[in-house]
C-alpha cells in the first residue's frame, strides 16, 4: 500500500466520521425536537384539563352560532381569497379504506349505496360500488353518524352529522341534514346543538314524519339531546323523550307493523379529557306506543343502575313480538372472579324480549371476544329468521338460536384493490341487511366497506374509497417528493405527491406498516434526513418506531 493510498483511506474515514456526526447530531436534534414537542402538549392538555376543571365559564362547547359564522366566513373566503383560483387534487389513498359508520340502500335498489364516513363525506354509488361519488362536500361539516332513505320516496335521504363513535378523535357535526333529490343537494333542518346524532328513522308512509336520535355534546352537558320529532319535513322539531342534560339516545328502533310503536335506547355517560364515564342510571331502554307522546321505561328483566351502558335495538322483522338488545354492561367483576376470567366488568351482554318489550331475559353467555364497549354496540336480525343475529363490536359475531351463542365471522377476503392483508378489518360500525335478499351483507368498519352474498362467509373489500383519516403527515426531499402520514387504524402510508387518484387503477401508495387485522392506528410519521428508506413512525399508546424500508 503506497502513501496515496493510505492518505485516500484516511480522507475516506474522516469523512465517514464526519457523516455519521452530522447524522448523530441531526438525531439528537430531532429526538430533543420531539421531546419538546411532547412537552408543550402535555403541558398545553394539563393547562387545559386545570381550565376545564376549575373553570364552568370556560368548559362549555363553541356555539354552533359561532361555528356556522366561520362556515359563512369559509364560503366567502372561497369567493375572494387570492388563492381561489387554486383547485385541490386528490392524490389517494384509497386501498386502505377509511372508517365507515353508516350505511343506507334504497328499498328494491341493491346496486344504490351511501355510506356515511366518520370524518369524510357521504359517498353514494348507483353501479355497487364500482366508482363513487362524494354528494355532501359542500356542507358545514364533513363528519357523518346516521344516513336514512324514505320507503315511500327513495329521493328523500336524512344525514344525521357527528359521530356516534364518541371516541376521543370523533367530531361534532351541525344538526341534520335532509335531501329530496337522491343526495345532489342538501339543507340543514337544524337540531345544531345535537353534535353527535346515533340514528334517523323516517316514517314508511309519512315521509314528513322523522325521528331523531341525538346524543347531545361530547365534552359538555347540554339540554339538546335525547329523541326529537318533526312532523312536517323538519320545519319544526319537538324533543319527545328527554331525561337529562347527562343522557343522549343512541339507537332507536321502529316496529314494522306498526309505525306508532318505537323503542329508544338512552344513554348516560360523561367524557372529560382526563376521564371517560360511560354508563350511568339513566341508560335504558324506552318504548312508546303513540308515536312519542308517551313513553315508559322497560325495566322488567332487563339491567339498570349505574353500570348500564351503551345499548343497540333490533327488531325481528320476521316477528315483531322478539326484540334483542345488546348492552355494554359496565358492572365490575368481584376480584377472584376476575383473575379466572381475565375481565374487569361484565362487559357485552345480549337481552331478548318475545312480547315486545314488556319483559326481558339475558340469553348470550361470554361476549368479551365481541368486543362490545362504548364504542360499538349494534345489533342486526335476519330479515327471515328471527333467530339469526348479528353483534357489531371490535369483531363482527352471529347467533343462530336466537343469541344464545354466539361465533365470530371472519370469512375469506378478497380486497377490489390490492391489500397486504386478507383478515376482515375490526371495528365494525355498521351493519345493513338485505330485506330482499338476507344473504346480501354490507359492513361498514374502520377498514371501510366489505361486500358479503353468502351471509358472511366471504367479503368483498371495496376498497376503492379515498375515505383514510389522517392525524398527521409529512414529506421527504425526493423529487418528486412523496407524502407520508399516520392514519386512524390504517397504519402509516406514503406515496407520491405526483399522481392522480384514480377509481380504476391500483394505488401507488404503500403501508409502512400493517398489523394482522389490516390496520393499526399511527400518528407522526417522518423519513430520515439523510437515508429516506429510514422512517420514524408513531403508534397507539406512545410507541415510536424506526423501520428501514430497504431491509424491512
Amino acid at each position: 500500500m503506497d502513501n496515496k493510498d493510505q492518505i485516500f483511506i484516511n480522507f475516506m474515514s474522516i469523512l465517514k466520521f464526519k457523516v455519521q456526526s452530522e447524522r448523530g447530531k441531526i438525531m439528537k436534534k430531532y429526538r430533543q425536537y420531539l421531546l419538546l414537542q411532547y412537552f408543550f402538549v402535555f403541558f398545553f392538555l394539563f393547562t387545559l384539563g386545570l381550565t376545564l376543571g376549575f373553570s364552568s365559564k370556560i368548559s362549555t362547547a363553541t356555539p354552533a352560532a359561532e361555528r356556522l359564522l366561520s362556515w359563512k366566513q369559509h364560503l366567502q373566503m372561497l369567493k375572494e381569497s387570492p388563492f381561489h383560483f387554486l383547485h385541490w387534487r386528490a392524490v389517494g389513498p384509497k386501498f386502505q379504506g377509511g372508517r365507515i359508520e353508516s350505511i343506507a340502500c334504497p328499498p328494491g335498489s341493491p346496486t344504490t349505496i351511501y355510506v356515511g364516513v366518520g370524518a369524510g363525506n357521504i359517498w353514494k354509488t348507483v353501479n355497487g360500488g364500482l366508482t363513487w361519488k362524494p354528494i355532501f362536500e359542500h356542507e358545514s361539516t364533513f363528519t357523518i353518524g346516521a344516513i336514512a332513505i324514505a320507503k315511500s320516496n327513495p329521493n328523500i335521504v336524512w344525514a344525521g352529522t357527528g359521530e356516534n363513535l364518541m371516541a376521543r378523535s370523533s367530531f361534532a357535526g351541525t344538526g341534520v341534514f335532509k335531501s329530496t333529490d337522491g343526495g345532489r343537494t342538501w339543507k340543514n333542518m337544524g337540531l345544531l346543538e345535537s353534535h353527535h346524532i346515533g340514528k334517523v328513522i323516517i316514517h314508511p308512509e309519512n315521509p314528513d314524519i322523522v325521528y331523531v336520535a341525538a346524543l347531545g355534546h361530547q365534552y359538555t352537558f347540554n339540554p339538546e339531546r335525547g329523541l326529537f320529532k318533526t312532523t312536517d319535513g323538519g320545519k319544526n322539531w319537538a324533543k319527545c323523550l328527554y331525561i337529562s342534560e347527562k343522557v343522549g339516545v343512541i339507537d332507536l328502533a321502529m316496529d314494522p307493523s306498526d309505525p306508532e310503536t318505537l323503542y329508544a335506547a338512552a344513554w348516560e355517560r360523561d367524557r372529560k379529557a382526563w376521564n371517560n364515564k360511560v354508563c350511568g342510571p339513566g341508560s335504558g331502554i324506552y318504548k312508546t306506543t303513540d308515536g312519542g307522546q308517551t313513553w315508559t321505561r322497560l325495566t322488567n328483566g332487563f339491567p339498570s343502575g349505574p353500570y348500564v351502558g351503551r345499548i343497540g335495538l333490533a327488531i325481528a322483522p320476521s316477528n315483531p313480538n322478539t326484540i334483542y338488545a345488546v348492552v355494554d354492561n359496565q358492572t365490575p367483576i368481584p376480584a377472584k372472579s376476575s383473575e379466572k376470567s381475565r375481565r374487569k366488568i361484565i362487559g357485552g351482554e345480549v337481552y331478548k324480549s318475545i312480547d315486545k318489550g314488556e319483559s326481558w331475559a339475558k340469553v348470550s353467555q361470554d361476549l368479551s371476544y365481541v368486543g362490545i364497549n362504548y364504542s360499538f354496540g349494534d345489533i342486526r336480525v335476519s330479515p327471515d329468521n328471527e333467530n339469526e343475529v348479528y353483534v357489531c363490536g371490535v369483531n363482527l359475531a352471529v347467533s343462530h338460536d336466537g343469541g344464545k351463542t354466539f361465533h365470530k365471522i371472519g370469512g375469506k377476503v378478497i380486497h377490489l384493490h390490492h391489500h397486504a392483508t386478507r383478515a376482515l378489518h375490526l371495528d365494525q360500525h355498521d351493519l345493513w341487511i338485505s330485506p330482499e335478499n338476507p344473504d346480501r351483507l354490507l359492513l361498514g368498519n374502520d377498514g371501510g366497506l366489505y361486500l358479503s352474498e353468502d351471509r358472511g362467509k366471504t367479503w368483498l373489500h371495496i376498497n376503492n374509497l379515498p375515505i383514510g383519516e389522517f392525524y398527521a403527515i409529512s414529506v421527504d426531499n425526493n423529487k418528486p417528493y412523496r407524502i407520508y402520514g399516520g392514519t386512524q387504524d390504517n397504519a402509516a402510508l406514503y406515496g407520491l405527491a405526483e399522481q392522480e387518484l384514480d377509481s380504476v387503477i391500483d394505488d401507488s401508495w404503500r403501508q409502512i406498516w400493517v398489523d394482522i387485522w389490516g390496520g393499526g392506528d399511527s400518528y407522526y410519521t417522518l423519513v430520515d434526513p439523510i437515508d429516506p428508506n429510514i422512517i420514524y413512525f408513531e403508534q397507539q399508546f406512545g410507541s415510536l418506531q424506526r423501520k428501514n424500508m430497504k431491509t424491512g
